[in-house]
């Protein structure tokens, strides 16, 4: 899916197109692969279960080198004196035809600001499309050089700055990440809780797991999942049954919020070797008042 939608932005440069791509790639193709190990997964399941890894990299495990490969593939795209930003991850560009050389520094996931740094830059004017993803919980705020700039930034757009760039020139740009839900399409009271373009995932523990990967797909089914607890909250926000875990800013523990209250929920990427879910049966009601 990655691969259309690259060709699809090739030829309508349209950012709910990026926005697709960021979803994809930070909650699919990073989260398919073990962190310790560099082994990639057969099969990411989503509701009480485990992932297992596997070495090898055939056409459904990884596809070889392609998983990796799309890390950066999609950061910049370019044509004739336009460039487009539509990942923020940190990397430097190396643009010979149009003499430009930039970096790009922050962690939007961990809720850094963007900067963009031009190291070196030709003679002409350039135009850089920022992408302002559909996430965004509020307005996005843009620096250049330290003065802040008018600009209309609206979710799922782009920002365009055309002028004659030169070196040294630091570009700012601000992305609020706030939390959100989404509901399943056909099951309004099952939701997803995003950080931003992070799909969050409970930590549902160990028990009973092997103590390394199952690599049959027999034994894996004679393992059973693990029981999801509700959710159980008025609100629909939440901000409002969610604190941050000190020292983690992208891990967050469910308060107040019935059975589920005291997991953590953290990136899909970065929960790895245990039982997760990343859907919740959230029931609308008070929890202290119940029977």
């Amino acid at each position: 899916m990655l691969k259309l939608t690259t060709r699809l932005f090739e030829r309508n440069r349209r950012a709910e197109l990026a926005d697709y791509y960021e979803r994809a790639l930070y909650n699919h193709v990073l989260a398919s692969v073990a962190p310790d190990s560099g082994a990639v997964t057969y099969f990411t399941p989503l509701h009480g279960d485990f992932r297992t890894y596997l070495n090898g990299s055939f056409c459904c495990n990884g596809t070889g080198i392609e998983n990796t490969a799309r890390y950066n593939e999609g950061i910049y795209f370019r044509k004739d004196d336009t460039l487009w930003v539509n990942l923020y991850i940190p990397s430097e560009l190396n643009w010979p035809e149009a003499g430009m050389l930039l970096r790009q520094e922050g962690d939007i996931a961990r809720g850094d600001p963007v900067r963009l740094t031009v190291l070196k830059t030709g003679a002409h004017a350039i135009t850089l499309n920022l992408r302002i993803p559909a996430w965004i919980a509020k307005p996005a705020a843009l620096s250049i050089n330290g003065k802040p700039q008018a600009v209309d930034a609206k979710p799922a757009s782009y920002i365009s700055l055309s002028r004659q760039w030169k070196a040294g020139d630091v570009i700012d740009l601000t992305l609020p990440v706030g939390l959100r839900l989404e509901q399943a399409r056909d099951a309004s009271s099952m939701v997803s809780i995003f950080h931003g373009p992070l799909l969050l995932a409970g930590e549902l523990g160990k028990d009973k797991m092997p103590g390394s990967d199952v690599g049959d797909k027999d034994a894996f089914l004679k393992i059973a999942a693990a029981p999801v607890p509700n959710l159980v909250s008025t609100s629909g926000n939440p901000a409002d049954w969610l604190a941050p875990v000190p020292g983690d800013p992208s891990a967050f523990r469910i308060k107040d919020a019935g059975p589920a209250t005291g997991i953590v929920v953290r990136p899909l990427f970065d929960l790895h070797h245990q039982r997760y879910s990343v859907y919740w049966h959230l029931r609308k009601e008070t929890f202290r008042d119940r029977p």
